[in-house]
């Protein structure tokens, strides 16, 4: 089953943080927040962020306010327009519901996870480290889970 996009329906790459049949909602003053805090560092009203995103002024205005929900697209075009890194445009894509493109982005406030995420995907490590810390992970989350 396709993931619902945030105020819509299935969509290209919008995939959900959430996943499973209920979408992923995140609270939408955090993207509203973030989106507010890129414009004005630069010092940049509505209108200058929907030029430099090729976007309309009212969407823009729409999005900020919390009376539209930003779509994957969207959200593209504003970390197009705003030169965002794309660490702070996975950030942008969290705070909306959406999987960042970067996964490891997903878990920027849980740097440990971060690290052993890097270490497993990086193709230096050989394969019998990964594979002892595979188990030694399946085996904390069973520790837990049990808990």
């Amino acid at each position: 089953m396709a993931a619902q996009q945030p105020g819509g329906g299935a969509g290209q790459g919008g995939r959900e943080v959430g996943g499973g049949d209920e979408p992923f909602v995140r609270n939408s003053e955090e993207f509203r927040a973030l989106l507010k805090r890129h414009r004005d560092d630069r010092h940049w009203s509505q209108e200058r962020l929907a030029t430099e995103a090729e976007m309309d002024h009212s969407l823009v205005s729409r999005l900020e306010s919390g009376q539209r929900s930003p779509t994957r697209e969207a959200i593209t075009k504003l970390a197009r327009g705003l030169e965002l890194s794309i660490e702070h445009k996975d950030r942008l894509l969290i705070a909306a519901g959406f999987f960042p493109e970067q996964p490891e982005n997903a878990l920027a406030d849980e740097p440990a996870v971060t690290r052993i995420y890097r270490i497993l995907r990086d193709e230096h490590t050989p394969q019998p480290v990964r594979d002892n810390i595979r188990a030694l992970l399946n085996n904390l989350t069973e520790i837990a889970l049990a808990s």
